[in-house]
């Protein structure tokens, strides 16, 4: 089924993934065993992919496309298992992607992050400084910052994904006439939550 997003353009942008998302996408790909602990190391641990294919002696450029293929599998899996634009949104924010920082500002008011968190969420998804660089000179909890910089992230597909001409209202309507109008709301904005991964693809990194 097509979503109508260029996944191997979002594969192509350098994400980490947990031990279970790698071994979930891993077992999806032809990938010799060869690679697999090498993989492990530039996915999940965040190494370089040069220092690693030195370290294993392998080629850089064939790891390089070979983790391209593990995020390739993992978003694949994550955008056909999404039952709703929730699950679209969460997968999304998973990418390291930049904004502006009017974008930023406009997300993060929506949200219920302190203001102690937002000059370095801002460094990150503004200024595109490493997390845990951002972390480490801050002395916030890297798990912590790692939460709310996605939740920023996150209000900003909803606010990207919701129209600016829509119009929020209270109507009192029979149950099949609700349930018709949330329905072409829910297909609407999930449409909007591709498009919006869309851009994402396209952003520096």
């Amino acid at each position: 089924m097509s979503t109508g997003i260029d996944l191997n353009k979002l594969a192509g942008i350098e994400f980490l993934l947990t031990e279970q998302e790698f071994d979930q996408a891993f077992i999806r790909t032809r990938i010799t065993d060869g690679y697999k602990e090498a993989l492990r190391e530039v996915l999940v641990d965040g190494k370089p992919v040069k220092v690693i294919a030195e370290h294993f002696g392998l080629h850089k450029n064939a790891l390089t496309r070979n983790a391209k293929t593990v995020r390739n599998q993992h978003l694949a899996y994550n955008y056909a298992s999404a039952a709703s634009h929730d699950d679209l949104e969460v997968t999304i924010a998973d990418i390291d992607f930049t904004i502006s920082e009017e974008e930023f500002n406009n997300a993060f008011d929506r949200t219920r992050i302190t203001d102690s968190y937002k000059a370095a969420i801002k460094e990150i998804v503004v200024d595109g400084v490493p997390l845990k660089m951002v972390a480490t000179a801050t002395g916030l909890h890297k798990q912590a910052l790692a939460r709310n910089t996605k939740a920023v992230r996150r209000q900003f597909l909803k606010n990207t994904a919701t129209p600016e001409d829509w119009l929020t209202t209270t109507v009192s309507l029979p149950q099949h006439m609700q349930d018709a109008i949330i329905e072409v709301k829910r297909l609407e904005y999930k449409e909007r939550l591709k498009l919006a991964a869309s851009s994402v693809s396209d952003r520096k990194q």
